[in-house]
């Protein structure tokens, strides 16, 4: 009888040799890609747009501009990479506007600002004084580089698999986003948060691995998995947080199992005052706030309009927004099930005076938007002994888990 992990083993190795085959089959243009540059690999924005970095120490295959034949470099210590009036200078040799670097001296990794990436790096111009830092890097290593950034690196393995399921689709769904600042998709929360080799850990490289090139896709194509931390009792709609967003394969759910989270229930108080101050700023000048109410409700319970009453006037805003306003990490989500309001007498910074201000009081359920993967409650259901396929069924119930080509 041959052993489970020779099965998993035997599956993967043809999952592997299909890919390539299709990747030799096909031939992708990208119109700020290099020579060679295969359909596997992304361009991640490791430091966009920045003033200075330095590149460690070693011995580097150097193309300049990164189609052209490369030759070979040694620096024996870390050096200056910065961009002059004409091009790009490290250390103390000139280039042109673009250089693609490989490592020339059998290491995996490159150095640069301090962090160790896989793949290679590619230096762009922007103009003088500016140039962004790419990663050119294999899908998997780019999913390996953010897991532990997601997803705590202690918590299960099904979990940790759903999740690297989850941000490869999202990534592929999100390829090309910044592509008129020549990279892909950006190294912060904005994509995904991307440290490089130096985030990566055994236990959720394994969960990559595991998952090799496997995907969620809705109506034929890569699905925008987004996740949150914690629902607190049922998962949104997407058309409720980000207006007029249809996400094919995303809907809410109910779920039971994020309740060990310390996020599933909180407290929070805000400031009428900060909060006129905000508005004043977004051209919404009410004066001081005297009121506030939810006005409506989505159907998984989260305030989805509210309405702010001044004494000059009034407004109303998608709950989502506000929650912007007041800070994200004060409000941790939409999903409040109380708001008190009390006028309270404080001291006035300004002129030192007591005065009375209303302060609001929001007693809410779960962090984050609410929609997609409840990260808490993958974590609970992979305690019980669910899968990740069960996992990822229960949250994305209308979306298939394939081989990404």
């Amino acid at each position: 009888m041959v052993p489970n992990d020779v099965f998993r083993l035997l599956a993967k190795s043809c999952r592997r040799f299909r890919v390539l085959y299709l990747a030799g089959m096909l031939c992708l243009f990208c119109p700020w890609g290099y020579g060679g540059e295969s359909s596997a690999d992304l361009r991640i924005g490791v430091f966009p747009h920045t003033k200075k970095t330095e590149l460690g120490s070693g011995t580097y295959v150097v193309k300049d501009p990164p189609t052209a034949k490369g030759r070979r470099y040694s620096w024996d210590r870390s050096v200056p990479v910065a961009a002059g009036a004409k091009g790009l200078s490290v250390g103390d040799k000139t280039f042109g506007k673009r250089l693609l670097l490989e490592p020339g001296d059998g290491r995996a990794v490159i150095v640069v600002g301090g962090k160790k990436y896989r793949g290679r790096i590619e230096f762009w111009y922007d103009g003088p004084g500016s140039f962004s830092v790419i990663n050119v890097v294999a899908i998997e290593d780019y999913i390996k580089g953010i897991l532990t950034h997601e997803m705590s690196p202690a918590w299960p393995l099904e979990a940790l698999r759903a999740q690297a399921v989850i941000s490869r689709s999202y990534v592929l769904s999100n390829r090309g986003r910044h592509g008129q600042d020549g990279f892909d998709v950006c190294a912060d929360i904005h994509c995904q948060v991307y440290g490089g080799q130096g985030a990566e850990r055994p236990l959720t490289n394994r969960a990559v691995e595991d998952t090799y090139q496997e995907i969620l896709v809705a109506e034929g194509k890569p699905l925008t998995a987004v996740f949150h931390s914690c629902c607190g009792g049922r998962t949104e709609e997407p058309q409720n947080v980000w207006e007029g967003s249809r996400t094919p394969g995303l809907r809410s759910v109910r779920c039971k199992w994020c309740r060990e989270s310390p996020h599933h229930r909180w407290e929070a108080s805000v400031g009428a005052d900060a909060l006129s101050q905000a508005l004043k700023r977004d051209g919404n000048d009410i004066g001081m706030i005297k009121k506030f109410r939810v006005l409506s409700r989505s159907k998984s319970g989260r305030a989805y309009e509210v309405e702010l009453m001044g004494d000059r006037g009034r407004v109303s805003m998608k709950a989502s927004v506000f929650r912007l306003m007041a800070g994200s990490r004060l409000l941790k989500s939409t999903m409040w099930t109380g708001v008190s309001q009390k006028m309270q007498t404080v001291k006035d910074p300004q002129t030192g005076r007591k005065v009375k201000k209303l302060v609001l009081r929001f007693y809410g359920q779960g962090w984050g938007h609410g929609v997609g993967l409840c990260q808490w409650g993958a974590k609970g259901l992979a305690d019980r002994g669910d899968s990740y396929k069960e996992i990822l069924d229960r949250y994305y119930p209308e979306a298939r888990l394939r081989v990404s080509p």
